[in-house]
């Protein structure tokens, strides 16, 4: 760690310990001020970890454009995956797509073997449009893990190709059966491939088997409105 200091004696340690006790009681402009102190005094590794830090409190004071300033120059040491991961997030929220799926694509290129990248990329592309690329993203998580076929089926559905979307939500029913919605999409294309009257009786049955808490959920409302217990959903 570097030894320098601030005019006021501050280390860059004691400036970035003091800026996380004011980011922990939300003092956003004192938290932006020391970690504006401890990047004149770090060294290159530490000024990553203060823009990275000073990212973050930016994002908190609404100051996107400057967070994103700041997630760039943190890049570049054995912070990218977190840093990359965070600046995803923040181009999602200001609805830049593209920038999204290309820090995905970066943290896939560092963790090619995680499925959860490719589903958050799938994400992305499904969000902009771009059904054939999140399908292609949703096959590759799937076959990392099956946790993910819920959300080729979404992709299959969306494309409407539903013999796809009806053996995608079937399967999603047994790998976690205690959710709701692959229930309540299988209904769906179910019904378009004829089988109304059966895929009606097994998600009656699946609604009646729900908990409490999910019998006030949004999706049991549109599970009842897809069977025809209500007329519109809440």
């Amino acid at each position: 760690a570097t030894h320098a200091v601030d005019r006021s004696g501050g280390s860059f340690a004691s400036l970035m310990k003091r800026a996380d006790c004011h980011f922990a009681k939300a003092d956003f402009a004192r938290a932006l001020e020391d970690s504006t102190r401890a990047i004149a005094v770090g060294d290159e590794l530490d000024r990553k970890k203060a823009h990275f830090f000073r990212a973050q409190v930016h994002v908190s004071m609404d100051k996107p454009d400057e967070a994103m300033a700041d997630l760039d120059q943190a890049l570049g040491s054995y912070l990218d995956a977190e840093v990359l991961q965070y600046r995803a997030g923040v181009r999602l929220q200001r609805n830049d797509l593209d920038g999204a799926a290309g820090d995905f694509t970066r943290l896939i290129e560092l963790n090619p073997a995680n499925a959860d990248l490719y589903g958050q990329r799938g994400y992305v592309k499904r969000r902009a449009g771009n059904l054939p690329g999140a399908l292609e993203d949703f096959q590759k998580a799937t076959s990392l893990s099956e946790t993910y076929v819920y959300y080729r089926g979404l992709a299959h559905f969306e494309m409407q190709k539903y013999l796809d979307a009806f053996s995608d939500f079937k399967r999603a029913c047994e790998v976690e059966p205690e959710l709701f919605a692959p229930m309540a999409y299988l209904w769906v294309p179910r019904s378009r491939l004829g089988e109304k009257e059966a895929a009606t009786d097994a998600l009656k049955k699946h609604l009646e088997s729900m908990t409490d808490s999910w019998k006030t959920h949004f999706d049991h409302l549109s599970g009842l409105y897809l069977t025809g217990q209500i007329e519109e959903a809440e």
